[in-house]
């Protein structure tokens, strides 16, 4: 017989897993960054590098450990193919750009990645999208339907005087 405020202990089993596991992750993620801080102090411990090829492969190396830390954590990194379809909830549009033969917003380049942990967006994808021809940025024609409306003042023609309040 289980105790009433208690869960049966078929149940306490798993929640106390689960917590063990959570607990072993965030240790494990968290001895992963150190070894990334440790390689930062070396890279700075070593100096200045003189060979450009060699500066930059230390840093594609370190990316490459923090990198599998994000994995670790379960980061996801969010980006567009270029021919896909612009997706307002994974990607923010942050240029325009005349690509003939290209529809209106299809992704062209991705500009910076987003990221995603678990179901949650953190930051979309900065991309460039195609422009839609038809809808230029050019400025509407005064007599156009597009004209925004702009409140008549008393030198606009056809502009009644409207009475003064007292």
């Amino acid at each position: 017989m289980s105790h009433p405020f208690l869960p049966p202990p078929d149940r306490a089993r798993p929640t106390i897993l689960t917590a063990y596991d959570a607990h072993e992750h965030s240790r494990t993620a968290l001895l992963e960054l150190v070894g990334v801080l440790d390689s930062f102090d070396r890279v700075l411990a070593a100096g200045p590098d003189p060979d450009p090829a060699g500066a930059h492969e230390r840093l594609r190396l370190l990316g490459a450990q923090l990198r599998g830390y994000t994995d670790t954590l379960g980061l996801e990194v969010v980006t567009a193919t270029a021919g896909e379809d612009y997706e307002p909830a994974l990607h923010e549009v942050v240029e325009e750009r005349a690509a003939p033969g290209a529809r209106a917003d299809e992704v062209l380049e991705t500009l910076r990645p987003g990221y995603r942990f678990g179901r949650r967006l953190v930051r979309p994808a900065q991309v460039a999208v195609a422009a839609d021809a038809a809808a230029a940025r050019t400025p509407a024609a005064p007599d156009s339907p597009e004209t925004p409306d702009i409140p008549a003042t008393p030198d606009t023609p056809g502009h009644a005087p409207q009475e003064q309040q007292r």
